[in-house]
């Protein structure tokens, strides 16, 4: 009997809002990158064989993937599905994170070494913008006001500036953040804070700080806001709590030193997929592939 895809497509579009949001984090011991359902089933591997990656960021515009190799010493880009994957700048000694600014065409990295830079999409056009710091990791844009944030792991500090390096700010001392993540509805930043083997919220600027959860050696971070919950990962496990720190969850287990952890928020059915003549989609119960073709 033939089977429509399309008709098929049309039913599980009236069955309701289940496609959304998937989260994608690296493993630096494992030398991967997977992606999961936000429940943490529907596990997935898409890049193999890298060379220790570290933090990692979704453009959910043009579906693309980058991620940086402290290994490798690279910036990297494929397609969300792990295909076509392509170096963007290279030589980039201790770098551990990377982020976007689409509407300016603009990637931005930081590098333990005590710098952060940022080039054009395609890795162009690079240019330093802050030297001199310590150790920095992670790396969150605020872009309608102009901010970036990082953590400042050798001088035990939080800090931001505005987006081309100028106007340095501490927004708390004492702190070590490995992983540092914005909700720019609430005005509010967390961060992963490896010595004191916890995660922080505070107000945008640093101010009213509140310890969200105790956990060994928390490291990247991830917020979906229309869920209200945060993820994070740590050396051996992905988890995510309620973003007002309730609801503690453990997704998975048996991570080989967990290190980014990035959603894409945009509905995930790929051009692809469709090419590839089925087409796949994610929703918060499970894996969904419609074969097209014909079928007995």
């Amino acid at each position: 009997m033939y089977k429509n895809p399309w008709i098929s497509w049309l039913i599980l579009l009236a069955a309701g809002p289940l496609f959304g949001a998937e989260l994608f984090f690296s493993e630096r011991d494992a030398d991967q990158i997977s992606r999961v359902l936000p429940d943490g089933s529907s596990v997935q591997v898409v890049l193999t064989a890298l060379d220790s990656p570290e933090k990692l960021c979704v453009d959910d515009v043009n579906r693309h993937l980058y991620w940086v190799e402290s290994g490798a010493q690279i910036l990297a880009r494929s397609s969300l599905t792990g295909n076509d994957p392509v170096i963007l700048v290279e030589d980039l000694g201790g770098v551990t994170s990377v982020a976007l600014d689409l509407a300016n065409g603009k990637l931005y990295w930081v590098s333990a070494w005590g710098y952060i830079a940022r080039a054009n999409l395609d890795g162009s056009g690079e240019e330093t913008l802050i030297t001199g710091l310590g150790a920095p990791q992670d790396l969150a844009l605020d872009l309608t006001t102009g901010k970036m944030y990082w953590g400042n792991l050798n001088e035990d500090k939080l800090q931001r500036s505005n987006l081309d390096g100028t106007e340095i700010e501490d927004l708390a001392t004492g702190v070590s953040p490995s992983g540092v993540a914005l909700d720019l509805v609430a005005q509010k930043i967390y961060w992963s804070d490896q010595t004191s083997d916890k995660i922080v919220w505070a107000d945008i600027d640093g101010t009213n700080q509140v310890d969200l959860i105790f956990v060994t050696n928390p490291n990247g971070l991830a917020i979906n806001p229309e869920a209200g919950k945060l993820y994070w990962v740590d050396s051996t496990s992905l988890s995510r709590i309620d973003l007002d720190g309730s609801n503690p969850e453990v997704l998975l287990t048996g991570l080989a030193v967990g290190r980014g952890v990035a959603f894409d928020f945009r509905d995930a059915v790929f051009a692809d997929d469709f090419e590839s003549g089925s087409m796949n989609a994610w929703s918060n119960a499970s894996f969904l592939s419609v074969p097209s073709g014909t079928d007995n």
